[in-house]
């Protein structure tokens, strides 16, 4: 029996790593699909009347007895367990002592559109980047606005806005939440354990988390892209290392960077350090993750400060500095290959393939119709659809030479092939309204001056003008399923 529902929890989706259901893309019986049990049952999320069976991704699953939806981690009893997803930020989360020891209350940020978190943690101090079990403390009802102190930058401070809070109550015993055991998962380099619930749940190749297992390294992985323009599984010590501040070495903060790691956490040997792929790429591989062994420093260090000048800057008390070694070859980590999912109906998942065979979703899918990537957004119409494009904010110009036909136009980056982008509604559920792009030379576009409408200044070599809205209903409408 399958239950449908809207997928408004996800208004707030970002690019993730999720198990597909099959190597098909389907739900048919084969060795990595989840099986529900008596009490948790599987979630998939599809597109409403486009064969969403056969286009389901694995999105963890729902505790029939708790009512709410739950992922395998580590739990406090030392047992692995499907805890609850929906959870606090830790900024949102406020204390009734000042060594912010005593969490009592978080901010409501609950909206129309979707509910706020069901439970608040509370992060170790410091936090060194591990995924550390931790308590779960169910939110309860609003109360009175009352002087609470915060966690900020590592410190405990006194709240003082006033806003809507909700009371927790006391933590839930590990013991309510349904355990499991795990056992070697599918063959292959790139692996995840094999986890059986207590009520007869089956995970076999991985759920919603984005860890997975380097069996030729010996050590847990996250994938990320790596400046050779592929997604490599790089090591979790080193991505989730506890590094702080980055400073120079020298007076004109030029020269190589040394970083700052937190004091009382373990002395990490490798670093995720993040940097430009390309300097004309200012979307598309902006960031891509470089993995650099550690060395202590000793010196000196500089940073810029609120007016751009390098000044002198002492890294705080207690902590180590580290200089950045020279960047191990993207090639030392295993790869994995972008594959489409084949399937019925408009849309197909794009899923990185690990060497072995094991699949991960990337968090988007490909819209055959349109014949560009989209992913689970809120749209316009308040629906959770897969909408194309990404973010980026719009600017004014003229089309012809007496500046009467306005234009809204983006930047197009050179590395990325964008036909659409997207514009957030400012309102309480973020939506987003999509545009299709008409790409043309930066030179096209005016601007009036006192001499006229003349060639905007300062324009990229090539722009997309924003054309009229794409409504909301040509584009796939996504909805969860509860198996």
């Amino acid at each position: 029996m399958w239950r449908w529902l809207p997928l408004l929890a996800l208004c707030s989706c970002r690019p993730s790593t999720l198990d597909a259901p099959s190597p098909d893309g389907g739900v048919a019986a084969d060795a990595c699909r989840p099986r529900s049990g008596g009490r948790l049952r599987a979630r998939f999320l599809g597109g409403a009347g486009e064969g969403g069976v056969a286009i389901g991704v694995f999105l963890g699953w729902f505790d029939r007895q708790r009512g709410e939806a739950c992922a395998f981690r580590p739990a406090t009893d030392g047992r692995v367990r499907c805890l609850p997803t929906s959870i606090a930020a830790d900024w949102a989360v406020r204390y009734e002592d000042a060594a912010c020891t005593k969490p009592t209350a978080v901010r409501d940020t609950g909206s129309a559109c979707a509910p706020g978190p069901r439970y608040a943690t509370v992060k170790p101090q410091p936090d060194c980047g591990q995924a550390n079990p931790a308590m779960l403390w169910p939110v309860g009802e609003g109360m009175p606005a009352t002087r609470l102190f915060r966690r900020a930058g590592g410190e405990c401070v006194p709240d003082d806005f006033a806003e809507p809070l909700r009371r927790l109550g006391p933590p839930v015993a590990p013991a309510a939440f349904v355990a499991a055991s795990a056992s070697p998962g599918a063959a292959g380099r790139i692996t995840a354990d094999a986890l059986t619930a207590a009520d007869g749940a089956v995970q076999p190749c991985g759920g919603p988390e984005e860890e997975r297992l380097d069996r030729d390294r010996g050590e847990r992985c996250l994938p990320l892209a790596t400046a050779d323009g592929k997604q490599r599984c790089l090591p979790v010590g080193a991505a989730r290392a506890p590094i702080e501040y980055g400073f120079y070495t020298d007076a004109d903060c030029r020269s190589a960077k040394v970083v700052s790691g937190l004091a009382g956490c373990a002395d990490p040997s490798l670093y995720v350090h993040m940097d430009h792929a390309r300097a004309d790429c200012f979307l598309d591989g902006r960031n891509v993750a470089q993995v650099v062994p550690l060395s202590p420093y000793a010196g000196p260090t500089y940073a810029p400060n609120d007016i751009g000048d390098c000044v002198t800057a002492p890294p705080p008390p207690g902590a180590k500095l580290w200089s950045l070694g020279p960047k191990l070859a993207d090639a030392t980590f295993v790869e994995a290959a972008l594959v489409e999912v084949p399937a019925t109906g408009r849309l197909r998942a794009r899923m990185w393939q690990w060497e072995g065979g094991l699949r991960q979703w990337s968090g988007l899918f490909t819209d055959a119709a349109r014949g560009e990537p989209c992913r689970p957004l809120l749209a316009a119409d308040g629906k959770l659809r897969c909408l194309p494009g990404r973010e980026w904010p719009s600017m004014e110009a003229f089309r012809d030479a007496a500046c009467t036909q306005p234009a809204r136009w983006v930047p197009l980056d050179p590395c990325a092939g964008d036909r659409s982008v997207l514009e957030t509604i400012f309102d309480a559920c973020g939506s987003q309204r999509v545009y299709p792009l008409e790409r043309l030379p930066g030179s096209a576009l005016r601007a009036p001056s006192p001499t006229g409408c003349n060639p905007a200044p300062g324009m990229p070599a090539e722009v997309g003008v924003l054309g009229a809205e794409i409504p909301p209903a040509e584009l796939v409408e996504l909805v969860e399923r509860i198996e």
